[in-house]
Formats: C-alpha cells, structure tokens, sequence
C-alpha cells in the first residue's frame, strides 16, 4: 500500500507537495502525464508512475497497483486561459478526470482519504461580502474553466452521497511561488524584470489592469494545508484554502520593482485588460484554520523576493542584446 498518491505531481503545486510529504515519509508516489516535463534535479527521489487522468482504464490500473490510502488530486487543466479556449480539454480534465478517479476509488481502495483541488473562482464574480466568500456562499460560475471546476464538486458530492467516500474539496485562492512557469501574473512579472536585469528586454514591464485585488498565497503555504486536510480535514467537507487578505495588483508590481537592481517602467497593455473582470476576489480561511490549525506563515514580500530570484537563475546564462526577445505577456489571476 502506498501511503500518499499525488497526481500531477510533476506541476507546480505537484513538485512543492512532494518536498513537503518527503519530510515525514518516502512512501510517496506521483503521477505525470506524458506531456509533462520530468521532475526537476531537486526533487526528492519520489516513484513516478504515467497517469492519464481522462483515461478510466489508465486511472484504474494506477490505483489498482498502488492501493493509496491517502490521494491527492492534483492534476487538472488549472490555467483559466488555457481551459477557457480548449472546453473539451477543461470537461475532459477537470471532470471526467475526476469521476475515473472516483470510480475507481469506490471500487478499489473505498477508505482511501481523497483531497480534491478546486478553485475559489467558482464564486463568481459578485462582491464578496464582508471577510471574504465563505463555503455556503453560492456558487457562480462564469466561464468554462469554473463552470468544470463546479461540475467537478457536483460529482465529488454524488460520490461522497452514494459511495460514502472520505473525500473533502479545497478551493484554492491564487498561489504563487519559485517554480511556477510564466504565463501567470507574477511568475510573468518576475520573467520580464529577470530578463531586463540580464539585458534581454528593455526596462518596461507591460501589465493589465493593475486596480483589482487578489488573496494570494505562497505556494508552499498551500501545499501545508493539503497535508494538514489529509491528517485533519473532515470527511465531506469543501474548505477554502487563501489567505482571507486580498491585497492589490499594483502593490505586488511596486514590491517586484523595489526588489529589482533596475529601473523599470511600468506600461499597461490593453491586451491584457480582460473585461468585466471583478475588482476583488478572496475567500474567509476561518474553517479551514479552526478544523486544522492551519495558517499561512510566509509573508507576500519573502514570496516575491524568492520568486524572482528563481527567475533571475533561469536567465542567468541566457545574457542577449535587449534587441532580441520579447516580453512575456502578463494575465491577471
């Protein structure tokens, strides 16, 4: 038996998660999709299987061989951009994905406990009240992505109704950390101060709507949660992982400027301004603190530091002229 399955645990949260199980045990194993990249030099030396979660057959034969009394579900079409445009990969991934993994857990390994990875964008777009969005508060999805994220909860609940299973849903906030690709907000800001640091662009950083607010949360906060819900979190439950403190786009670009050995000037693009995008978004952490004794412990501007400092080793032996190259656009989260 093994005792913590993470799949997707070649991505970014996955590679974070698994330095953090390796602490207390090396009964660890994740899955990678075969498109995924390998694990990076670092990582601790975990088993690694192929899983493709929207395969039944596939997903069956990994939890019919590893019999995990503990899983993780990590892998998912989480990048909203991306899902929005590909709907057949959102349904395929963060649905369908999900009910193979649910089969085959009520059929093979019925007492496993199954952490589930969601979003707190299935709140929609209305005004949070007071203290941030709370678990009962209604669900409004608003595109594909979160459309599938919710459609995902609806099936893990027929699950926990008709199979009794030990499953519990955490909503995550945006989180950020060394390691994440660029393509998201800050792990594209931090590209483009690297790459100006090292003279590969020039010193304007291009951004969108700077006015809206976000909880954001270190990456290895949010894997310290997964594991305290896995030994603490109550079956059935859905929590919201965050901060419960929004804090706005524009302080984290000033902080990443402040933290840069350049001068940059900030630009906005009105390509990267989405419409109808909420000015605040955050959720109330409180039952997820009070059922596991969990609370974020890494301030916002230790993140930052560390993030572009992951950045700056990505370029440091890619030094060209600030003729060559081109920004990495950024999206706000």
């Amino acid at each position: 038996m093994t005792e913590y399955l993470i799949t997707g645990a070649a991505g970014f949260a996955g590679q974070h998660l698994t330095k953090q199980l390796a602490r207390r045990t090396s009964s660890i194993v994740g899955t990678c999709y075969r498109t995924t990249p390998p694990f990076n030099p670092d990582q601790p030396n975990i088993s690694r299987v192929h899983c493709d979660a929207t395969n039944p057959e596939n997903t069956r034969e990994v939890i019919e061989q590893l019999r995990p009394k503990n899983i993780i579900h990590l892998a998912a079409a989480s990048m909203p951009a991306v899902a929005n445009k590909n709907p057949r990969l959102a349904t395929e991934t963060n649905v369908t994905g999900w009910i193979n993994l649910l089969n085959a857990v009520a059929e093979l390994t019925p007492n496993a406990r199954v952490l589930l990875v969601s979003s707190y964008h299935v709140y929609g777009q209305s005004t949070p009240p007071t203290g941030g969005f709370t678990e009962s508060t209604p669900t409004a999805p608003t595109d594909i992505y979160t459309a599938s994220r919710v459609m995902g909860e609806n099936i893990a609940h027929s699950y926990i109704r008709n199979h009794n299973l030990d499953i519990m849903i955490a909503r995550v906030g945006n989180h950020i950390g060394p390691g994440q690709r660029p393509g998201y907000f800050v792990s594209s800001l931090a590209d483009q101060i690297a790459r100006i640091e090292s003279n590969q662009l020039p010193p304007t950083i291009r951004v969108g709507n700077l006015t809206v607010q976000r909880d954001i949360t270190d990456v290895r906060d949010i894997v310290r949660a997964y594991v305290a819900l896995i030994d603490h979190g109550r079956p059935g439950q859905t929590y919201n992982v965050c901060t419960g403190r929004p804090i706005l786009l524009r302080k984290i670009v000033n902080t990443l400027c402040e933290l840069s050995n350049t001068n940059c000037r900030i630009e906005t693009d009105p390509k990267l301004v989405r419409d109808n995008d909420p000015e605040i978004v955050f959720a109330d952490p409180t039952k997820l603190k009070t059922h596991t004794d969990w609370f974020p412990q890494i301030e916002i501007e230790e993140t930052l530091r560390d993030v572009l400092t992951d950045a700056r080793q990505r370029h440091a032996t890619n030094n060209t002229s600030c003729t060559n190259g081109t920004p990495t656009p950024v999206e706000v989260a």
